[in-house]
């Protein structure tokens, strides 16, 4: 497990190649483990869980480490590395992906930061689903639903 002082260290380091380097190499696996840990741990009572798709950042940070060791593109990505995240993406019912939930680590204002990037999808998913999963799983889906009411 990563400490807090580690992620001060990180943000406070002034070659961004390096700190690219361990946002890659200590943030995101952190990061990773957690939604991981959520997807087991909640999974079995929501099996919409299992069907996200899972979109890390690592790509990008290593496409701008890459970048930094270029010094045409160095000077633009000096500022580079200072969060690390992971989303989740529903992908199955819409003509575009919907970004259900991202966590991030926002080390500039030493935040750790959820989002949800739609207000209307969780209470038009539950209404929709809600007279299913009440005749599934009887009262205790109701009482567990009902403050998503509109």
């Amino acid at each position: 497990m990563i400490q807090a002082t580690d992620l001060i260290e990180i943000i406070h380091e002034e070659d961004a190649l390096t700190r690219n380097q361990r946002i890659l190499d200590e943030v995101q696996p952190l990061v990773r483990r957690i939604i991981d840990s959520f997807i087991a741990k909640y999974s079995d009572r929501e099996p919409y869980l299992r069907q996200l798709k899972i979109h890390t950042h690592e790509q990008t940070i290593k496409t701008t480490i890459t970048d930094l060791k270029n010094p045409k593109y160095a000077d633009k990505k000096k500022h580079y590395g200072l969060k690390g995240f992971i989303t989740l993406i529903d992908e199955s019912m819409y003509e575009s992906p919907l970004f259900v939930l991202k966590l991030e680590f926002h080390l500039a204002s030493r935040e750790i930061r959820m989002y949800m990037s739609s207000d209307f999808y969780p209470f038009w998913f539950i209404r929709k689903n809600t007279p299913t999963r009440i005749r599934e799983h009887g009262e205790q889906a109701k009482l567990r639903c009902k403050h998503f009411y509109l």
